[in-house]
C-alpha cells in the first residue's frame, strides 16, 4: 500500500526543517548565558565580566585577529556516516560596510570515508559536490568579534534547491522550494552559516572564567516566534598540554521537552501556510532532543583557535516516526602558514 502525499509530506518537512529550526547553541534572551547565538543584539557569552573588568582568578577572552588576514584551514566533518576531509583558505578584510568581511576559497577535498580522494579522476567526479562546497556565503563579523550575517545567502539558496534531492518529488518539491525561500528559513540558514564563527570565536568572546571553572544557566533559542528553554554549561578546562599559551574552552547547550516540540511544530506549521499548505491536523512532534556541544582550543588574548569542534545531536518523534542524526565538524587552523594576521 502506498503510503499518501498528506501522510508522508509532514514528516519529510519536519526533518528538513528541526536543524534549521534547532542549529543555534542558543539565541539569547538573558544575559547570564554562553549563547553562540548570531545576530541577536542580546546575545552574551558567559556571564558579563563586571565593570572594572574579570574578578581575581577569571581569565579574560577577548576577539583580537589583525587583518587583512589568510590562513589554512583543514576541516573533518562526519554527516548521516559519511566522514570527509577537506582544505580551504578562510580570509578575513575590512569590508565596505566597516566590518569584517571572512570568505571561503581555494576547496579541495582530501579524504572521504578514509578514502584518499586527491587523485585527477576522482577530483573530477566530486567537482559538482566542490562547486556546491564552494558557493558558501561570506561571513560579515564587527570589528569586536560579532557575527552580523551573510553575503550572498539568496544565490546559496538557489544553489542547494538545484540539487538532485530537492527535486526527486514533484508534489514535494515546490513546497521545498517556498519554504527555502521564506524569510523565516532565511533567518535559519543565516544563523546556520554563523555556527562556524561563533564555534571559533563567538561563543567565547566576552567570556571570563577562571581556568577549572563551569558556569551553568537557563537561557533560551528563538524559533519563529517561539522562545524555548535551553541549559548551557560553559567550562574552562585550563592550558592545551603541550601549548601552554592556548586555553580548551566547552560549552554544551540542551533543549527537551514539550516546549521543544510545540515550539518546532509551531514553527513548521507556520512555514507550511506560507508555503500554501496547512499541516495543523496531521502533523504531531511528540519528542524533541537537541544538544549541541563545541569545544575550542584557543588563545585568549585573540581567541585565534587553533582546533575547534561542532557536534550536534537531535532526536525526534514526529507522527509516530523515531528519527536521530548526529552532525561533527572539525577545524584546524594552521597559523603558521597564516598570511597577514599579525
Amino acid at each position: 500500500m502506498r503510503v499518501s502525499d498528506s501522510a508522508r509530506l509532514p514528516h519529510f518537512i519536519v526533518c528538513l526543517i528541526a536543524p534549521l529550526a534547532f542549529l543555534a547553541c542558543a539565541s539569547s534572551t538573558s544575559s547570564t548565558a554562553a549563547p553562540t547565538s548570531p545576530g541577536s543584539a542580546k546575545a552574551q557569552t558567559g556571564d558579563a565580566a563586571p565593570e572594572g573588568g574579570p574578578q581575581e582568578g577569571e581569565q579574560s577572552f577577548t576577539f583580537g585577529w589583525k587583518v587583512p588576514c589568510r590562513v589554512p584551514v583543514e576541516q573533518l566533518s562526519d554527516k548521516k556516516g559519511t566522514t570527509a576531509r577537506l582544505r580551504y583558505m578562510l580570509s578575513v578584510k575590512p569590508g565596505a560596510d566597516g566590518n569584517l568581511d571572512l570568505t571561503f576559497s581555494d576547496f579541495q577535498f582530501l579524504e572521504l570515508n578514509g578514502q584518499d580522494i586527491t587523485g585527477p579522476e576522482l577530483q573530477k567526479q566530486l567537482a559538482p559536490a566542490l562547486a556546491m562546497t564552494s558557493a558558501m556565503p561570506s561571513l560579515i563579523v564587527s570589528r569586536e568579534g560579532e557575527y552580523l550575517g551573510v553575503r550572498g545567502l539568496d544565490e546559496m539558496i538557489e544553489r542547494i534547491l538545484a540539487m538532485p534531492s530537492f527535486n526527486k518529488d514533484p508534489k514535494i518539491a515546490p513546497k521545498v522550494a517556498a519554504m527555502m525561500r521564506s524569510p523565516a528559513i532565511k533567518a535559519s540558514l543565516e544563523a546556520k552559516m554563523g555556527d562556524y564563527w561563533n564555534g571559533w570565536v563567538g561563543a567565547w568572546n566576552g567570556l571570563s572564567l577562571a581556568p577549572g571553572a563551569s558556569r551553568e544557566d537557563d537561557d533560551s533559542i528563538e524559533v519563529g516566534d517561539e522562545e524555548i528553554p535551553t541549559r548551557v554549561r560553559v567550562e574552562n578546562h585550563g592550558p592545551v598540554d603541550g601549548a601552554k599559551k592556548l586555553v580548551r574552552l566547552s560549552l554544551v547547550s540542551t533543549m527537551s521537552g514539550t516546549s521543544a516540540s510545540a515550539g518546532l511544530a509551531a514553527f513548521t506549521r507556520s512555514l507550511m501556510r506560507g508555503a500554501g499548505t496547512d499541516l495543523s491536523k496531521n502533523l504531531n512532534v511528540e519528542r524533541v532532543n537537541r544538544v549541541i556541544t563545541l569545544d575550542v582550543e584557543t588563545d585568549p588574548a585573540t581567541l585565534r583557535p587553533r582546533r575547534a569542534r561542532y557536534v550536534m545531536e537531535l532526536e525526534m518523534m514526529v507522527n509516530g516516526q523515531m528519527s536521530a542524526s548526529r552532525e561533527t565538524r572539525e577545524e584546524r587552523f594552521d597559523w603558521e602558514h597564516a598570511e597577514g594576521c599579525r
